[in-house]
């Protein structure tokens, strides 16, 4: 079983589920609500997990009562949190999630208060055993110092490189996959086509760079030439968090020793069924299922 490190925010959410998005200041309510752990990292820890890889995550938190909640719940998951860093009086990012009728979204995100920035205390330590790394963007130093030690180590470590990047440099520069959303690189690398945008991060880093492109699927830089690897097509019903689920996918599946190509695909077919799966982390997909659709006995629909 391939261990995946993964590196960034664990929030919790509260989400409320409404006929219409509040208009003014008054009373509303909600006719559902729910809470749930989240955050890129967080998520792709768990889709790890569900995927039958073993799964660890390194975030930052307090004592607080979300932090509280958010680690009982990763137990639950059997995602190991024992890497983080925890603060005392520090408070755990949260979110309000207004969700209509519609299925659109409102999202109100506090990123917490008072926890570490310094990455000092991370160390080679936390690398035994560990088959790939993930970081996401919300943690910049740790994410550079976590990279670092695991190319020491020649264990392959993925960026994922949705937003916020100016401050992931550091993390780019040595990381071995950088895995960008379709926005993420069009603001990193100024240009409109990804294709272009692609060839502008090759000349910048020596890692493999690749994008995530929606229904249109993957496309990566394969020794200078574009390669393309098609979405699944299913009936999504929510997309929400579907990057996070293929970070998880792809960063599983490098240290499962899968090739690029197979890698992305496994990816590629993880996210689909989260999309078609529905919303929260009861949507994550089991191996069982994300193979049978790779291998064409999958349902679409």
């Amino acid at each position: 079983m391939a261990r995946v490190l993964t590196l960034g925010m664990a929030v919790l959410d509260h989400v409320f589920h409404l006929d219409a998005f509040p208009r003014a200041g008054e009373k509303y309510r909600a006719h559902a609500y729910r809470t749930q752990i989240g955050g890129p990292a967080t998520m792709a820890a768990l889709a790890v997990r569900r995927l039958g890889g073993s799964a660890s995550l390194c975030t930052r938190l307090g004592d607080d009562a979300n932090s509280q909640t958010i680690m009982a719940e990763l137990e639950r998951e059997g995602v190991d949190w024992s890497p983080s860093v925890i603060v005392p009086g520090a408070v755990a990012p949260v979110s309000s999630v207004y969700v209509d009728e519609d299925g659109e979204r409102q999202i109100v995100n506090f990123r917490g208060e008072g926890l570490a920035v310094s990455a000092d205390m991370l160390s080679d330590r936390q690398l035994d055993g560990v088959d790939a790394v993930l970081v996401d963007p919300r943690w910049p130093e740790g994410a550079e110092k976590l990279i670092s030690l695991a190319r020491d180590r020649d264990i392959p470590c993925v960026v994922d490189a949705e937003n916020d990047l100016e401050a992931l440099e550091g993390a780019m520069a040595k990381a071995t996959h950088i895995a960008f959303s379709t926005q993420g690189l069009k603001s990193f690398s100024g240009e409109e086509d990804v294709v272009s945008g692609l060839k502008y991060c090759a000349g910048r880093y020596s890692a493999w760079a690749g994008v995530t492109h929606g229904e249109k699927g993957v496309i990566y830089l394969d020794q200078g030439a574009v390669a393309h690897v098609a979405a699944f097509a299913v009936l999504a019903v929510d997309t929400l968090g579907a990057g996070d689920v293929w970070h998880g996918a792809f960063a599983l599946g490098l240290g499962e020793g899968r090739s690029v190509f197979q890698a992305v695909r496994f990816a590629n077919a993880a996210a689909a069924l989260k999309c078609r799966n529905g919303t929260g982390p009861e949507a994550l997909p089991g191996r069982e299922e994300t193979m049978a659709l790779m291998s064409g006995e999958g349902v679409l629909e």
